[in-house]
């Protein structure tokens, strides 16, 4: 029912015999409906003479692809996200700011470990710089009594015991 198939598309059957008349090869088109996506292939059909006598549709479902590539473009654009946010922590922390933290909202536990892992380091270092920061501060106006009084491993507690020892 040729009739029916133009009313799908839109338009008549005089809309349709005037859109395909020129159709003399094959033709692909991609249409949406009902939440669902299809590529049309119109093909000319010909009579022993060459004469066009009408064509043919064949209609392949692509809603499952067209899914799949929205899908793969918006994990590509969490991953730029992602990337962004941690570039920009990276860059301020070299610019000596720990004040920046990721916030990665991830289902991969890996990531998720990773952006904890980066904040972590950015909060342990910011905190050890806003105590020695307060501290220097003091010394400065005279102050020799104050000291370090955070709970630090590593150098940071080597740095904090050679400051407070010196002031001792």
């Amino acid at each position: 029912k040729g009739s029916e198939v133009c009313g799908f598309f839109g338009m008549s059957p005089d809309e349709a015999k005037e859109n395909f008349a020129d159709l003399l090869s094959p033709r692909e088109t991609n249409v949406e409906f009902d939440n669902r996506y299809f590529t049309i292939m119109t093909t000319p059909i010909y009579d022993k003479s060459g004469n066009r006598i009408g064509f043919v549709m064949e209609w392949v479902e692509k809603t499952a692809e067209v899914q799949a590539m929205r899908e793969a473009e918006e994990r590509k654009q969490h991953e730029q996200k992602i990337e962004s946010q941690v570039a920009d922590v990276i860059q301020a922390a070299a610019a000596g700011n720990f004040k920046e933290r990721l916030n990665i909202q991830d289902d991969r536990q890996s990531i998720v470990k990773s952006s904890n892992g980066i904040n972590q380091i950015c909060e342990t270092v910011d905190e050890f710089f806003q105590d020695l920061n307060s501290t220097v501060e003091a010394f400065a106006q005279g102050d020799l009594t104050r000291s370090l009084d955070g709970v630090y491993m590593g150098q940071f507690e080597e740095v904090k015991d050679s400051l407070n020892s010196s002031f001792a």
